[in-house]
């Protein structure tokens, strides 16, 4: 089988979201060891993961049809839903990375088909609502006005490039694939989030997403996560390159209203209540006692980047209540980085594991250091 391409995956636009493959017989290709290896990467690495996914998913935001999905449920227009909707995910994939999802009895595998039928439900009300990408739940921005709606009610679907009509296949196998783009590609960038990694683990968190995007409905001939790693790192810049940059940079309405509620919402704490945290310069503070209780150096993290809203690493820790030594590796590097330019990132993170050269590459101790993945231009020479 050739390598995909974005072209393959935007054939899948048509086509529904939910394969019908049934839920539980695991497909000819599944390796079961491949796909545990891949579940404990997660495990390993599950702050720089999460906070992976949690930048993955504000570029998503950009991406119209996407957008117009979480719009349309109604579970996004408020700080309050959103941190809601976002905490109940993050659990969602905590399940699934402790559980056994190929287990029909477990929770696991109840909690993915939820998912995938939830899918399915919400794509009938779109295309039964016949209203294309108008949003149901009234979402709007503080004015009042309505997200993705014009003056006569319909969607500006020429400027989302979306049809109002009930031709559209609403989560369709491409925007499934999109999907699972966001859950993936970022963590290819390891360096960037504090992981320290083999390709060979890095090709075990690629299978591992395959067999979940199989349990969901896409099918093999859309499924992103078949190829090897340097066949997934090329149709990631696909995406990134022709979808994901143009959109960021011209993002639909209702891309600052999600981004805001997803946000702010981040800033709730999970504590039985409501309880609004402080804003970014008291998380700082916040977060330097949290990594301090778990004996990493006393930096002055109120420096740090706002390109990347590194408290999140605090934030599985807070769903699972388990201090990880990941977490502090990356708040070290962020801590490092706090005051450099986006150029000298690669050459910092590059000198703090100048130590240990050979831990980035799935070829053992003695490998030399240049097969070390580091930044995009050098992931894989192909």
């Amino acid at each position: 089988m050739r390598p995909l391409t974005l072209g393959d995956l935007q054939r899948g636009a048509t086509v529904p979201g939910d394969s019908g493959a049934p839920h539980d017989v695991m497909p000819p290709w599944m390796d079961r060891d491949r796909f545990d290896r891949g579940r404990e990467f997660i495990q390993r690495h599950l702050p720089g993961v999460f906070l992976s996914q949690y930048m993955a998913l504000l570029v998503g935001f950009s991406v119209a049809p996407l957008l117009d999905v979480l719009l349309f449920t109604g579970k996004s227009s408020t700080v309050e839903q959103s941190m809601r909707r976002y905490v109940s995910t993050g659990r969602r994939l905590l399940l699934w990375h402790d559980g056994d999802v190929w287990d029909v009895n477990s929770k696991a595998h109840a909690s993915v088909m939820k998912v995938r039928n939830m899918h399915s439900k919400v794509a009938q009300a779109i295309t039964k609502d016949r209203k294309g990408c108008e949003s149901r739940g009234k979402q709007g921005d503080k004015t009042g006005e309505q997200v993705h709606a014009m003056g006569n009610g319909h969607t500006d679907c020429k400027k989302n490039g979306m049809k109002a009509d009930s031709d559209k296949v609403f989560i369709s196998q491409y925007d499934m694939a999109l999907t699972q783009a966001g859950f993936v590609g970022f963590v290819l960038y390891p360096e960037k989030f504090g992981i320290c990694c083999t390709i060979a683990e890095l090709e075990d968190y690629i299978f591992f997403w395959r067999g979940i995007g199989y349990l969901l409905g896409i099918e093999d001939r859309y499924n992103m996560c078949s190829g090897n790693y340097a066949e997934t790192c090329r149709i990631i810049d696909q995406i990134g390159d022709e979808l994901v940059k143009p959109a960021f940079l011209n993002p639909p309405q209702g891309f600052d209203l999600a981004t805001t509620s997803f946000v702010e919402g981040s800033g709730y704490q999970d504590a039985g209540h409501l309880e609004r945290n402080l804003q970014l310069p008291e998380l700082f503070s916040q977060d330097k006692a949290l990594i301090g209780e778990h004996g990493t150096t006393g930096r002055d993290h109120h420096k740090g980047s706002r390109w990347a809203p590194w408290w999140l690493v605090t934030f599985p820790a807070q769903l699972i209540t388990r201090p990880t030594r990941q977490r502090r590796e990356t708040t070290d590097v962020w801590s490092d980085t706090s005051s450099a330019g986006t150029r000298a990132i690669d050459d910092i993170v590059d000198n703090r594991e100048a130590s240990n050269p050979n831990s980035w590459t799935e070829y053992g101790r003695m490998a030399p250091s240049k097969e070390r993945p580091t930044g995009r231009s050098a992931r894989v020479k192909t």
